[in-house]
């Protein structure tokens, strides 16, 4: 990784327009070598830079006393100094300097990469978007290129790390948010780059878009799996969460843009990505559409004639998974090779589709990526069978399209005569517009349903099912369970489902605590079905 000195971050700081210096305040050498740069000020350690800027609930200046004891070196603010902050500055025995920039908030990302040497041009990064299947494409991509004997690493929902080949989630390591802050992004790609990787999948969430969490990343590839509801508490309405998601592909480059032609997102991405390519006269870069066959040979011969494909044909659904043919052509036959993939669930064979088409985009052979399509595993969590009899699947699925998805997928799979139950929750804190519409779903595609709490967080449990209740009319709600410990729902149900049913856990997926009250809890879905398990034998 690039150590920088106090001068090249100055001459840096010069160069950009944007980034004017409101203050400066105490000393430092410029020749000396900095280390590490943060937005954490636990992480701070001597000679590093700290980026304080304003957070949801306090200032990062709140830690200064804390960071000058760490032995920041410099330390980069969104506003001047106080009075009283710099009064702590004299109290030190080591020499610091302190920059307050206008604009920082918006140019971290390119500091970052430019301090880190910019890492995402010195290995192959892939940013996948949507509002289902990120977790799962990310995971199919790492697992195909792994197959391809790629050097890769991943950065999402489940942790960040280098993928060992396994689906074993305690080699990430564990992270808050779906996609890091700006500058430990870019930090993250560095040690990548350091360890020999040459691939990087990575989850890109729509707060990441808002909040320039990925300013400073070269992406070779963009993927769009599908857009829904979610995170109606962050984005003001749910155009706007739509729009956020399309700035992914509008505002940042990629050498290919992989778009789901099954989406309506999708289908308005696509018109105006070929409209922007003929306009520009460009071959910067290229177009992919995935999905269906019959859907992609309905489309436009004018789009099929400027973008590339890649195709599937869904044969069979079994209790193995699936069966299917994929193509990079217009039309699909019996001269496709078919492929036995060990997936449960219908929509996989989309997120299969996204992911081959990612691949394809960068050069690999369609043929020697199917070949390993029949070893690939499922994500923790993502329609993860954890036992039979009766049958059980965990799922993270936490919104109504998701959760509709999840429970067509595992009816498909269901032996005649058995019952579908679902036990799922609402977060708290959170969207309260979709609790009713979870319900609505519940009743519609389930046989037997258990609401119970999910992550509470700072709500009374049962205010929230008290509101997810609302979704069920009269004569559904004389049927419906209730039980706020979701441990005790969850076996409750169990014990209720015949040998033949299939239970249906949703909404926590790989998640091993449950906040409660601000605190995070040790807590599995998995360990609950475990338990049960136990006490049976």
């Amino acid at each position: 990784m690039a150590n920088r000195t106090l001068n090249e971050l100055l001459t840096f700081i010069e160069r950009h327009a944007n980034l004017q210096i409101m203050q400066k305040s105490g000393s430092l050498s410029g020749q000396v070598k900095l280390n590490q740069m943060t937005q954490d000020s636990r992480d701070v350690s001597s000679g590093d830079v700290f980026i304080a800027l304003q957070g949801e609930q306090v200032h990062g200046l709140r830690f200064l006393a804390d960071v000058l004891q760490q032995g920041a070196a410099v330390i980069i603010a969104d506003r001047p100094l106080r009075a009283s902050e710099k009064a702590l500055l004299e109290q030190i025995d080591h020499d610091v300097m302190v920059l307050a920039l206008q604009n920082i908030q918006t140019m971290q990302g390119d500091l970052a990469a430019w301090f880190y040497g910019y890492p995402s041009q010195s290995l192959k990064v892939i940013g996948i978007t949507g509002t289902n299947g990120k977790t799962s494409c990310a995971f199919y991509c790492a697992q195909l290129l792994h197959a391809q004997q790629q050097k890769v690493a991943i950065i999402g929902t489940l942790g960040n790390g280098v993928f060992n080949g396994e689906m074993l989630l305690h080699a990430l390591q564990k992270t808050r948010n779906t996609t890091p802050n700006a500058v430990a992004l870019q930090q993250l790609l560095a040690e990548f780059v350091a360890l020999g990787v040459e691939w990087c999948v990575m989850e890109v969430s729509s707060h990441a878009i808002c909040l320039g969490r990925i300013q400073g990343v070269h992406f070779c590839a963009t993927a769009l799996t599908q857009v829904t509801r979610d995170h109606m508490d962050f984005h003001p309405t749910l155009k706007h969460y739509q729009q956020t998601k399309m700035q992914l592909f509008r505002d940042y480059h990629s050498d290919a843009k992989i778009i789901n032609s099954e989406d309506e997102i999708g289908r308005e991405l696509l018109t105006e990505l070929l409209d922007l390519q003929k306009d520009e006269q460009q071959d910067q870069w290229s177009v992919w559409a995935y999905g269906e066959h019959c859907l992609i040979s309905g489309l436009p011969d004018l789009w099929l004639d400027n973008m590339h494909l890649c195709s599937y044909q869904l044969l069979a659904l079994n209790e193995q998974g699936m069966q299917a043919r994929f193509s990079t052509r217009k039309s699909i036959d019996d001269s496709n090779l078919t492929v036995n993939i060990p997936l449960i669930g219908r929509f996989n064979i989309e997120n299969v589709s996204c992911s081959l088409a990612i691949l394809l985009s960068q050069g690999f052979a369609l043929a020697d990526l199917l070949a390993s399509c029949g070893q690939l595993q499922a994500v923790m969590g993502r329609m993860q069978i954890v036992s039979q009899q009766p049958s059980v699947i965990l799922d993270f699925a936490h919104t109504p399209d998701a959760l509709q998805q999840v429970l067509i997928a595992s009816r498909h799979h269901l032996e005649k005569e058995a019952k579908l139950w679902v036990v799922f929750g609402c977060g708290g804190d959170r969207d309260r517009g979709k609790r009713p519409l979870m319900a609505e779903v519940a009743a519609e595609y389930a046989d037997k349903v258990m609401v119970t709490s999910d992550n509470p967080r700072s709500e009374e449990p049962q205010w929230i099912i008290d509101e997810i209740m609302t979704g069920f009319d009269t004569a559904q709600k004389t049927s419906v369970m209730q039980q706020v410990d979701r441990t005790e729902a969850i076996q409750q149900v169990l014990s209720l489902a015949a040998e033949h049913d299939l239970v249906v856990i949703a909404g926590k997926g790989h998640e091993d605590y449950q906040e409660i009250k601000g605190e995070r809890q040790p807590y599995s879905d998995f360990d609950a079905v475990q338990q049960w398990l136990h006490s049976k034998r």
